[in-house]
């Protein structure tokens, strides 16, 4: 018998409304045309992002029948901030690509920008979102509307995406700019991005607490969120015959800047978000059989964390918000990384522009940075880090990202991490990522999304096979 095509192709999420840049009322409707050529669309959810940069949950669509007779909203009215909500059908359920939602308590946020984005899987976990959508909440039909957040007038709209009783009209674009600011090191303070998608990494040897930073990335499985960090903080090399080892175990905060706590500690509920437990590790095996500062050219690492709500405890946003997912790259915004990046040779011009981020233990819980033009160095004869000349960053903030082209909602490109400085003098390295220049970075990431949970042993794996 033939065996049967796996489908790799992601839902095709063909419109969305309501528009970008449109104004609404008090009450909206809010959908997708969605379809799948494979095995169905299995899921379509919306979340959004609020004029404060804080993201809701990722609600459920509906998908509407044709000619049915529904109004396609009035019977799931949602409210913005809690309330009602009806789950969508199941995939073989599935009538037409009209998958919907319609909300109502937009009153109080009259006058604010958010946004929204649609996220689907497909039935064999594929998973396609689209980009944010700006959408301004009009504060002339906001305000006509009685009740306050459930509204006297609470139908939630109807089906045909128009909703709202408002005319859609340009919004107010919103305004953002690339970070140029030399740092040393500072309080990062504008939230965004980066801040939730970063965090604290506590890991542990011997029972022992150890601090690092991890960086959420992009693109990896619908089973998986991988977490970028220093090779340091998820193996220790020890010489000789005892051999090295990975960390017993790790947990991954993000926002931990946001805690209710004063440092840097297991008390999951103390955190926004709270924390999750990775299953496992990956780390080169050079970095495993060389000590500091031989192995400085493959200090980096991945954690590999399931998606699956019993490795999360909660934080206290989600003691207010039980409907919150426990999925990590669900409730945070992954960055991009770049394998491909290299640093521009020209002697007679400033290196690309670049921040370093972290969590500084002599700072903590502060989240951290500092921005300035990269450069390179020798820390040792036979590699050319990649160098931050002016950062002052400390220990702690080891495995946080390095970004390019950061903006000032905390968006930029990965292309380093910090590894390591000097105890007496200021300066951070960083490995080089570039596949060209001889990293195995790239390979390490391809075998943290491929791996199958069920085969790794022990803690972590040990890569010596790449090219």
């Amino acid at each position: 018998p033939r065996k049967k095509e796996r489908d790799e192709d992601p839902p095709i999420i063909r419109s969305t409304f309501p528009p970008k840049d449109t104004s609404i009322g008090a009450h909206q409707t809010f959908g997708a045309l969605v379809s799948d050529n494979g095995t169905g669309v299995k899921k379509v959810c919306l979340q959004f992002k609020d004029h404060q940069r804080g993201r809701s949950a990722c609600f459920k669509l509906q998908n509407v029948g044709v000619g049915s007779g529904d109004d396609g909203g009035s019977s799931a009215a949602r409210n913005v901030r809690g309330g009602r909500k009806k789950s969508n059908v199941n995939a073989e359920e599935q009538t037409s690509d009209i998958w919907q939602l319609s909300f109502e308590g937009f009153a109080p946020y009259a006058g604010t920008s958010w946004q929204y984005r649609i996220k689907t899987v497909d039935g064999a976990r594929n998973k396609r979102s689209t980009k944010w959508r700006t959408f301004m909440i009009d504060e002339r039909a906001a305000s006509s509307v009685k009740g306050g957040a459930n509204g006297s007038n609470g139908s939630g709209g109807r089906g045909d995406g128009g909703g709202g009783g408002s005319a859609a009209t340009e919004a107010p674009q919103r305004t953002v700019h690339m970070l140029t600011e030399e740092v040393t090191d500072k309080d990062w303070s504008r939230g965004g991005i980066v801040q939730s998608s970063t965090g604290r990494i506590l890991f542990f040897f011997d029972g022992n607490p150890y601090v690092c930073t991890g960086t959420v990335l992009q693109s990896a499985p619908s089973d998986r969120t991988i977490i970028l960090t220093a090779g340091h903080c998820a193996y220790q090399y020890r010489d000789g015959r005892i051999g090295g080892r990975f960390a017993e175990h790790a947990l991954f905060i993000p926002n931990q800047v946001d805690t209710r706590g004063d440092k840097s500690n297991e008390i999951c509920d103390d955190d926004p978000l709270g924390c999750w437990v990775p299953a496992f590790a990956v780390v080169d095996y050079e970095w495993t059989t060389q000590g500091f500062p031989h192995s400085v050219p493959w200090d980096y690492a991945y954690y590999v964390i399931r998606n699956d709500p019993s490795v999360h405890q909660g934080g206290f946003i989600h003691e207010g918000q039980p409907e919150l997912s426990k999925i990590l790259e669900e409730i945070v915004e992954p960055l991009p990384i770049d394998f491909e990046w290299t640093l521009a040779e020209n002697d007679d011009a400033p290196g690309e522009f670049t921040h370093g981020l972290g969590y500084s233990f002599n700072r903590d819980p502060a989240f951290r940075y500092c921005a300035t033009s990269m450069t390179t160095k020798f820390g040792i004869d036979t590699y050319e880090n990649l160098w931050l000349e002016s950062c002052e960053m400390t220990g702690g903030s080891s495995g946080g990202p390095w970004m390019t082209h950061v903006d000032s909602e905390g968006r930029g490109t990965v292309v380093s991490v910090n590894s390591w400085g000097y105890a007496t003098s200021p300066g951070m390295g960083g490995p080089n990522f570039a596949t060209a220049s001889g990293s195995h970075a790239r390979c390490l990431y391809e075998r943290a999304r491929d791996a199958v949970f069920e085969d790794v042993v022990g803690r972590g794996i040990v890569v010596d096979d790449c090219p």
